[in-house]
Parts: C-alpha cells; structure tokens; sequence
C-alpha cells in the first residue's frame, strides 16, 4: 500500500510513488528516509478550491503543484547528501539548502535512532519548499556527524553561525 494517496485534479492524476520510504548507507548506518506531506503539500488558503484540498494522516493542506514538481528532485538530493554541511534550525531540526530548477530549495529534516532493526537511523523530511529568503547564516554540521549522533540517539550540539554556502 502506498504512503500517499494520489490526487486527482482537473482529470489529470497526481501519483506520489516518488517519496516513498527508501534506506541507503552513511558511513556504516543504515538509515531510513521517510518524507511528510509537506514536501508537496502547503497550508490550506481561501484561494484554494477544493479539487486541491490533500487530508493525510490528520493534516489538512492544500496541494502545491510547484512543490509536488520539485518534490522529485528530493530522493536524490537526499541520496547524493555525502559529507555536505546541513545546518540547525530554530526549532531543533536540520535544514540544508539546494538550487533546483533556479530556486533556492530549502529541506528540513530531522534525524532519530531508529526503533526498528532493519536500519540504524530514521530521517524525516518534515518539508522542502523554495525559499528565495532563506537565512543567510546557520549552524553547519556535517550530515554524517548528524547520523552518527541520531544513532546513539543524541543530536550534535551548534556550532558558530558561519554563512551558508548554496548548492
């Protein structure tokens, strides 16, 4: 059974297969990656007709045609992370920064041991959106250094704030 339900809008259908779990290595953990509907959904509006209302789980949003489309890009974006900085947010998560087809994209994430033994480490991306005024500054951590803390089940402290560096 699929994670996310697809959409129908205007006869034409949204299929969500692209974000669904997978499990790659970091160093020598397994980690899991699971996305939330915000990586294609965003907050509902009075603008928004009802053919773009998406209820998952008990969240009720509206369906975003430019996040859905970016929303491809993320498996591999994720994949292909390597030994990049990531940065802490304000609320406790982690947040790195992409251009995708010219806009500034901004993932957010966070990162648990897992409770199951088929991987080492849960991440979840909680949101990825483009973000033209993304902050300039953040607390950089190296994305293996991420996981291995969230393996032992702690969270790196922040460092200095130094100026993000786009990708």
């Amino acid at each position: 059974m699929r994670k996310f339900k697809s959409i129908k809008i205007q006869g034409i259908e949204y299929a969500m297969g692209h974000l669904e779990d997978f499990t790659f290595l970091v160093e020598d953990c397994r980690v899991r990656v699971q996305f939330s509907c915000h990586c294609f959904t965003e907050g509902r509006k009075p603008t928004h007709t009802p053919d773009l209302f998406y209820n998952h789980a008990h969240e009720k949003r509206a369906f975003s045609m430019e996040r859905y489309r970016l929303s491809f890009s993320l498996p591999d974006i994720i994949r292909n992370i390597g030994n990049t900085s990531v940065y802490h947010s304000k609320t406790g998560n982690f947040f790195f920064i992409r251009t995708v087809e010219g806009l500034i994209y901004a993932v957010f994430f966070r990162a648990y041991k897992a409770k199951s033994k088929d991987c080492d480490v849960l991440i979840n991306v909680e949101s990825a959106y483009p973000k033209q005024n993304m902050t300039r500054y953040g607390a950089p951590v190296k994305f293996p250094t991420v996981i291995k803390y969230a393996s032992k089940g702690s969270k790196p402290r922040a460092g200095k704030l130094v100026h993000i560096k786009k990708k």
